[in-house]
């Protein structure tokens, strides 16, 4: 392989980076307004306090939250594996 397909190969790589890196940026804000969204419906469920037998309602937050933090995890995950691949590549 010579320098030029080297360096070739090297701008593809870089290229796919930044893509991803594009969209990991457009996960986290997507993330960060689902979190914004949750606190706001955390905040008016405490405002409004419901009888124990309506406990369906926070059922279905805590479930929103599990898949939000499934979510991040998985963000996150990608990004550290792509800062390990930079890492390497350098």
């Amino acid at each position: 392989m010579g320098e030029g397909e080297h360096k070739c190969i090297m701008e593809e790589r870089v290229r796919a980076l930044e893509t991803d890196q594009a969209e990991t940026r457009i996960y986290v804000k997507e993330i960060r307004e689902d979190i914004q969204e949750i606190k706001a419906d955390i905040k008016k469920a405490a405002q409004h306090p419901q009888p124990k037998e309506d406990s369906r309602i926070w059922s279905q937050i805590v479930i929103e939250l599990i898949k939000l933090v499934k979510y991040c995890v998985a963000v996150l995950g990608g990004v550290i594996g792509a800062a390990k691949i930079i890492g390497k590549g350098g």
